[in-house]
Parts: structure tokens; sequence; C-alpha cells
């Protein structure tokens, strides 16, 4: 009997210690299962963050390129613009060579022209304009030049001109009529 007993108490012994092994092993198990869930919390709160923090900054690079673009876009609009508003401004000044007043536009340029350059100045003029040249000009170049009107005084040996064409004219004043442009642009 006391060796059953023994086998008894030894077995309720084992038992009991199994027991206890078991309570500590849930135990240690629980705290690694939380742990574990704090950590893959931690590890989805980061993804998230990095996840908004690359969604942010896509939408930014993307409203950047888009008013780059618009930028881009409004620009080359403008430029158009310009370019056409300044055809259309050349066609309009160089009809003046049609007007009533062109005459005594072009008497004043070759006089004031020629006293720059002095005595023995050459006036080239296009062929159309050499007819009226002749009635204040001393010395009209036979040649005619390529110009829409105006003309251009030389020095005798050809070395120093004076460009009064309506295209230099025209081009000397290049920057105020582009300013003049974009502030009717900027009022519509």
């Amino acid at each position: 009997m006391a060796l059953e007993n023994l086998r008894k108490g030894l077995v309720l012994e084992g038992k009991a210690l199994a027991k206890a092994s078991v309570e500590e092993a849930q135990k240690e198990a629980g705290k690694i299962i939380s742990q574990a869930k704090n950590e893959a919390k931690e590890i989805i709160e980061n993804a998230k963050e990095r996840a908004q923090n690359a969604s942010k900054l896509e939408y930014e690079e993307r409203i950047s390129a888009a008013q780059l673009k618009a930028k881009k876009l409004t620009t080359e609009a403008a430029n158009k613009t310009l370019e056409s508003s300044l055809k259309m401004a050349w066609e309009e000044f160089a009809k003046i060579s049609q007007s009533k007043e062109y005459e005594k536009i072009m008497k004043k340029m070759i006089t004031q022209a020629e006293s720059e350059i002095g005595q023995g100045a050459v006036v080239l003029v296009n062929s159309r304009d050499s007819k009226i040249v002749k009635k204040y000009a001393k010395n009209v170049s036979p040649k005619a030049v390529d110009i829409a009107g105006g003309a251009i005084v030389f020095t005798k040996d050809m070395k120093i001109s004076i460009d009064n064409s309506l295209e230099s004219i025209f081009e000397s004043n290049r920057d105020a009529i582009k300013s003049e442009i974009f502030a009717q642009m900027g009022k519509k």
C-alpha cells in the first residue's frame, strides 16, 4: 500500500506539475500572442502612415506636374497670340505706305537721314517708292531693295547707313509693341 500511495502521490504530483507547466506555457503563449498582435498593429499603422505619405507625395507630384503643364500650355497660347498679334500689327503698320501721309513721312525720313549722312548720300527704296523719293532725294539708287516701305540711306562709299525702312522702324519698336499687346491680353 505504501508503494501504491507513493505511486498515486507521484502521479498527482506529476499531474500538478504538468498542469502548472501547461498553465505557464499558456501564459507565455498569451504573452507572445499579445506581443505579436501589438507588433502587427504597429506594422499596420506604420504601413498605413507610409501609404498615406506616399499617396500624399504622389498627389503633390501630380498636382505640380499638372500645374507645370497648364503653365506651359498657357505660355504657348500666349506666345501664339503674341506672334499673331505682332503679325497683325506689322500688317497694319506696313499699310502706312498706302496712306496719304506716307509721302510726307518719306520726305522727313530721307531729308533727316541725308543731313546726318552728309553730302553724297545714296538713297535706296523699294521699286514702288522710287518715283516719290526722286522728288526729295538727290541721289536715288536705281537698284530697288526688298523692303515694305521707307528708305535706307548710305554714305557715298556704302559703308555707313541709316535704316529707316518700315521693317527697321517696326523692329526697333518691337518691345514697346509687345508690351502693349501683353497689356491688352491681360485686360481680356
